[in-house]
Order: C-alpha cells, then sequence, then structure tokens
C-alpha cells in the first residue's frame, strides 16, 4: 500500500533536499560531535511548531493512502510543523546525514504513544526526545518560545520516569551522563549550594540568555534547592550581585519539574 506515486515521492524527496540548509545552519566540520547535536537539536526546535492543531483535526479521520505530513521527516523539514513522529524520524534523517548513529523509538508515556530516538554520541548511548523539548506551538494558547533540555542525552533510568519503550527490539542501557545538556553544561547539581547555583545563572546571564534550566540529582537535593532559591530568597540575592555593566535583569519567574527533577528560572532583561 502506497500513499503516493513513485513521482510524487521523488518530488518529496527533492523539497526535502532543498529545504534542509537551515536545520544545518552554524553546523561546520570544526565542532564536536556533542556541539552539533546541540546546534541541530537547537535548529530543529526553533524552526518547527508542535502542530497540535492538525493533531486535532486528524483525530476526526482522514482518508485512507493519504501522506501523514504529522508524522513525516517531510513535515518537519519542509511545512515545519509535525508531531512526535515527525519530530524523531527528522532527527534520525537530520543526524544520520551528519554522520552521527541515531534511530526511532517509540512507546508509552503519560501523555500517550509517542515517538522519540536513539543516538550514539562519544561513545555511549543516550535517548534525545525532541518533541518534548520543543515549547512551541500552533495553538497560539499553548505556545512558548524557550527551548527544554530536561530529555537532552538521558539515561535509561531518568527515561524511564515517564517514557516506556516498546520491547519489540532490544536496545542497549544508556548509563552515561557525560554528554547530557545540564552536566555537559555545568547545570547538574548532586549537592545545594547557592555559590554553584550563582556562577551557572551568571554565565549564561552574562552570557546574554535570559532562560537558565538547573537539573538535580535526587528529590531530596530538588528540595533543598527549590526551598533556597524560590522560598528562602535565594534568587533574588543572586538578581542583586549582577554586574549591572554585564545585565540589566532585575525580575524573574520561574517553573518547577518535580517529576524531572529540574527548575527553570526565566530572567527579564
Amino acid at each position: 500500500s502506497y500513499c503516493m506515486t513513485r513521482e510524487e515521492a521523488q518530488s518529496r524527496q527533492r523539497q526535502i533536499e532543498d529545504s534542509v540548509g537551515p536545520f544545518f545552519a552554524s553546523i561546520d566540520d570544526s565542532m564536536s560531535d556533542y556541539a552539533v547535536v546541540q546546534k541541530l537539536y537547537e535548529n530543529v526546535l526553533k524552526l518547527v511548531d508542535y502542530d497540535s492543531l492538525a493533531l486535532e483535526d486528524s483525530k476526526a479521520g482522514s482518508e485512507d493512502n493519504e501522506p501523514d505530513d504529522l508524522r513525516s521527516v517531510y513535515g518537519i523539514v519542509v511545512k515545519r510543523k509535525g508531531v512526535c513522529g515527525g519530530y524523531a524520524k527528522a532527527m534520525q534523517y537530520l543526524l544520520n546525514r551528519l554522520g552521527i548513529e541515531c534511530t526511532y523509538i517509540c512507546g508509552d508515556t503519560k501523555e500517550g504513544y509517542h515517538a522519540w530516538n536513539l543516538l550514539k554520541l562519544e561513545g555511549d548511548y543516550y535517548y534525545l526526545d525532541s518533541t518534548w523539548g520543543d515549547s512551541s506551538n500552533t495553538d497560539p494558547a499553548k505556545n512558548k518560545s524557550e527551548i527544554d533540555y530536561d530529555y537532552f542525552c538521558i539515561t535509561t533510568s531518568e527515561l524511564l520516569r515517564d517514557h516506556t519503550p516498546d520491547s519489540s527490539y532490544p536496545v542497549p542501557q544508556c548509563t552515561a551522563t557525560k554528554c547530557n545538556y545540564h552536566v555537559r553544561n555545568g547545570l547538574y547539581f548532586t549537592e545545594c549550594s547557592l555559590s554553584r547555583f550563582r556562577q551557572a545563572v551568571e554565565r549564561i546571564v552574562y552570557g546574554g540568555g535570559n532562560y537558565v534550566s538547573l537539573k538535580f540529582s535526587s528529590e531530596g537535593v530538588y528540595d533543598d534547592s527549590v526551598r533556597l532559591l524560590v522560598h528562602d530568597g535565594g534568587v533574588n540575592k543572586i538578581i542583586r550581585t549582577f554586574d549591572s555593566g554585564k545585565t540589566r535583569c532585575k525580575t524573574w519567574k520561574y517553573r518547577e519539574q518535580k517529576d524531572r527533577y529540574s527548575l527553570e528560572l526565566f530572567f527579564d532583561n
């Protein structure tokens, strides 16, 4: 059963080839594989919107043998919108184009059936969920701008908190953490330390960023850190020490992600 003719398939492939350029922007041979994956991840999430409006429409039923652009590389790369199946297939296609081993994984989550990726980076395997990293949405009421890194190169134990891969095929255990976004960027904490939090926040804010994602090793460290930073005025203390020549941040907001052991801080420039 085919959803298009050979000619239509060839035309779509040409359109994909003509449209991949912006997804590879700022990626070159001088970059490490980790830097390549992070930049591609960020490019995809900046260029593509999760299409919750079309997803709702599709639940009403669709004609047989019609291309499923919501869940295809074409939908993501050419139309720049789609849902999890499209994100995962596009990440696989684009990373493979860059010589990085990546495959498509699907299974259950608390939000329903889902798709994500397994990739090999610097000799180790990691899980990557770009769909759950994307806050942009075709529904204006759900649309946000920041990129979420909570599912960027995570271990099997982290994944299994809210993802259950299909058991049809065996997959390697992911235990390495060196390519996890938070570990790699000094945003992963095994203890509650205001001085270390200050260093991490200042590094990002002085670099021109206004979004900081902090990740914690356990529920206990998470609870202690949220209490210190949010409820006991830790972030306010950090703001008061900001160098006015490097940033004008004066106000901030936060979002707790207790199920992920992460805390997101948003600073107003």
